[in-house]
């Protein structure tokens, strides 16, 4: 099983000065320098195919990446053709196309909607994600589980869904 934490890959930039304590801290300009770094679209990097399977975990954690950007765009490069989404209701979506328009008016209709994981796991190609969303729109807003099966460098079928103890014991994850 393959867990990751959201942090950037390299350590901040260690340019600090010292606080009227002694203590040292971040220079501001370093710092913003690297916020703008972690700001980068990462999902427009594609992985090299013909070395050992993408890690699930980092393609769900860069495909949750552009969808908290509202970014089809980035969303469309690691999303399959035949990708199928699936709503905490079970409605389906199916095909790249389908789905990319469903996002863009979802964008527009909730632009403050942002998925937050706090843990993410994977079993063989499928990554699971614990955490929440946050919305102004309460029916989006909460405790969430997503489901995201990676073929390739791509995801296939994101899946979403409510966090309940039912839930959690069909996708095999420990309850709080």
């Amino acid at each position: 099983m393959t867990s990751a934490t959201c942090f950037p890959s390299r350590p901040l930039t260690s340019t600090s000065r010292p606080s009227a304590d002694g203590s040292r801290f971040p220079d501001s300009d370093a710092l913003r320098r690297d916020l703008r770094t972690l700001e980068r679209p990462l999902a427009r990097i594609k992985p090299v195919t013909d070395g050992p399977a993408p890690d699930p975990v980092f393609v769900a954690v860069r495909f949750n990446e552009c969808i908290n950007r509202r970014d089809p765009d980035a969303l469309s490069e690691l999303m399959s053709d035949d990708h199928t989404f699936v709503d905490t209701e079970g409605g389906i979506i199916s095909g790249k196309k389908p789905c990319l328009d469903a996002w863009r008016v979802f964008f527009a209709s909730f632009s403050d909607y942002r998925n937050i994981f706090t843990s993410v796991t994977a079993r063989g190609d499928v990554a699971t994600a614990v955490g929440h969303s946050v919305c102004s729109e309460p029916a989006l807003a909460g405790p969430t589980l997503w489901t995201a099966v990676v073929r390739h460098d791509e995801v296939a079928e994101w899946r979403v869904y409510v966090d309940t103890p039912e839930a959690r014991a069909q996708l095999a994850i420990e309850q709080d």
